[in-house]
């Protein structure tokens, strides 16, 4: 790998027989271990984008977990803190909405309580007038009424 490095600063760009080495040097580094962690430094003067592009394919074909430098850990936290960012302003809305719903519920049962209320008072004030009406009926009956003069 340091041959890699070496020939990256001096020509800009990685040889074959150094990618080589490398694909040599990480397949036996992953019998060993399984999976190996290599470390390497994105946004230096080392790599260029070709060598970058040719590790990160290694990388991935070889299963090997790549360890970034300073620059991509600031990256990662920024991304990291955005994403706590979103994730608190969604629990604000899930709260809002929670709250929402609980008054719609709320209101609900309010509706439903001043409804049977209602029901039971036009029930009331129909049984009130049948009773009115045969009042009325039974007392039209019992008074004999007089001839209007004309």
């Amino acid at each position: 790998m340091y041959k890699m490095q070496a020939a990256a600063a001096a020509g800009g760009e990685v040889s074959s027989a150094a990618v080589e080495e490398m694909q040599r040097v990480l397949m036996s580094e992953q019998q060993k271990n399984g999976k190996i962690l290599m470390q390497v430094r994105f946004g230096s003067p080392y790599l260029s984008d070709v060598s970058h592009s040719i590790i990160v394919y290694f990388a991935t074909k070889l299963n090997v977990s790549l360890c970034f430098e300073h620059d991509q850990l600031v990256v990662l936290t920024n991304e990291l803190n955005e994403r706590d960012n979103q994730i608190a302003l969604l629990k604000k809305k899930e709260t809002h909405f929670e709250q929402t719903i609980q008054e719609r519920e709320n209101l609900f049962k309010q509706d439903t309580m001043v409804r049977m209320q209602l029901g039971k008072r036009l029930e009331q004030v129909l049984m009130d007038k049948e009773e009115a009406l045969d009042q009325l009926d039974a007392l039209r009956v019992s008074t004999p009424q007089k001839e209007k003069p004309k």
